[in-house]
């Protein structure tokens, strides 16, 4: 065979290799995971385990950053605001009524799809009652076992509930409106007025409605009635001294 026959085959073959090589690192997981995952299981598994409900159990587990937080009952560990930092977030109820379980995977958190299949099984057995699946976090600590955790934006207390039933209620009168994008735009006004310097208070949110009055009845929303028609902002998370 010629040098330059042999050189394109060379290449030839080396291209289809780095190409087979790039699609087994980086696309094969994904099918892998969905269809066979063994670790804590996988969609399939899942969705064949419980089949389709209009309330369905979600259960995270921390992916590999829990490593690093070491022992976060000591207030001197520089992991613990790590911690603290990440399941903030995660419980925070705005953000976690706008996503499906299946939107909650990302960098920090995985799903723990067999103990989601085993807690739908005891809800289904009369063992357990769905509600007390609410927001709950449990964390392992090498001396005391697994704990509970309690936080202000989780747990189904009376007003957490409250708040979550008002989210739902502004989001679905907008939609219904037309105007669906004027609840993201509102949380990005929140969650921008609330990050900066001097904290949130009374006169801080009310700075934050009036933005938001503007902005809703630039697009033809009248503010007040809007509303007077879901009973007000009473209740609403991040709005609670108006």
């Amino acid at each position: 065979m010629p040098l330059e026959d042999s050189s394109r085959e060379i290449l030839n073959r080396t291209t289809t290799f780095m190409t087979d090589l790039l699609l087994y690192i980086f696309v094969w997981p994904w099918p892998r995971d969905f269809f066979s995952g063994r670790r804590v299981g996988n969609p399939l598994f899942w969705r064949i385990g419980v089949g389709f409900r209009d309330q369905e159990i979600v259960i995270r587990r921390s992916r590999r950053w829990d490593l690093k937080i070491g022992n976060f009952l000591n207030e001197h560990n520089e992991g613990r605001q790590l911690f603290f930092d990440n399941v903030k977030t995660a419980v925070d109820p705005m953000w976690m009524n706008e996503k499906t379980g299946y939107l909650m995977l990302n960098k920090e958190w995985d799903l723990d799809w067999r103990h989601m299949v085993r807690a739908t099984k005891l809800v289904d057995n009369k063992t357990a009652e769905l509600e007390d699946f609410r927001t709950t976090i449990l964390i392992y600590h090498k001396s005391y076992g697994w704990m509970a955790l309690e936080m202000a934006t989780a747990g189904g207390s009376a007003k957490e509930e409250e708040g979550r039933r008002k989210i739902i209620a502004f989001k679905d009168e907008l939609t219904a409106m037309g105007k669906e994008n004027l609840f993201f735009r509102w949380i990005e006004l929140i969650q921008f007025e609330s990050s900066q310097p001097g904290g949130f208070g009374p006169e801080q949110q009310q700075k934050a409605v009036e933005k938001a009055k503007q902005m809703f009845e630039a697009q033809g929303v009248d503010f007040d009635k809007f509303w007077d028609k879901i009973g007000g902002m009473q209740g609403l998370p991040g709005m609670d001294n108006l």
